[in-house]
């Protein structure tokens, strides 16, 4: 019985993987990977954003992902940086410039990592948690999300009424003034 559910599960293993396998194939077309092996960034990068999302497991998926994204990164490609420096065991860094400029363009990801690095520590000065609270705020897609994010702010950081009061009129002003969407740049494209 044991070992015919270990080819069953080994079975279901490699087809899935197969079927993996054949779905990259199927979303990097010929004319994309001829545009992104003539330089072109925006190819390199959806190139790496589609090999990122099946790399858990595979290093070669991995490596794939890398360097595509390296490639379109070096050439200024903002969204390639931040998915690089995501990458599961990453030695890159996205710069906070960059993260900012994500922000600005409604990236709920660059949003939530902006206010991650402002609850630490931004070009060695000390954090900011009503600026962190503010991006925090704008990452959240539902309410729940916005109060989990909020609390864990609030009881780890111990931030006060006056930060968080502060960092709600930044975000009322920020949505004011770019609009209330947030996008994914996981998602973008699909």
């Amino acid at each position: 019985m044991k070992v015919r559910n270990f080819k069953l599960l080994f079975l279901s293993f490699t087809l899935s993987i197969f079927i993996s396998l054949k779905t990259i194939a199927q979303q990097v077309s010929s004319e994309l990977k001829a545009q992104a092996e003539n330089g072109d960034a925006d190819a390199q990068y959806e190139i790496g954003k589609t090999y990122f999302r099946y790399e858990y497991g595979s290093s070669k998926k991995r490596a794939e992902a890398e360097k595509w994204l390296l490639m379109a990164a070096e050439q200024g490609h903002d969204k390639a940086t931040y998915i690089l420096s995501k990458l599961r065991f990453s030695k890159y860094e996205c710069p906070i410039e960059v993260l900012k400029k994500l922000a600005l363009e409604g990236y709920s990801e660059a949003q939530f990592s902006l206010g991650a690095r402002y609850q630490n520590y931004i070009n060695d000065s000390l954090n900011d948690l009503s600026v962190a609270y503010k991006w925090m705020l704008l990452s959240s897609k539902d309410p729940y999300e916005r109060y989990d994010r909020s609390w864990r702010l609030i009881n780890h950081f111990k931030i006060s009424h006056l930060e968080i009061s502060k960092g709600q009129k930044m975000a009322k002003e920020h949505t004011e003034k770019y609009g209330p969407t947030s996008k994914s740049i996981y998602l973008e494209n699909d």
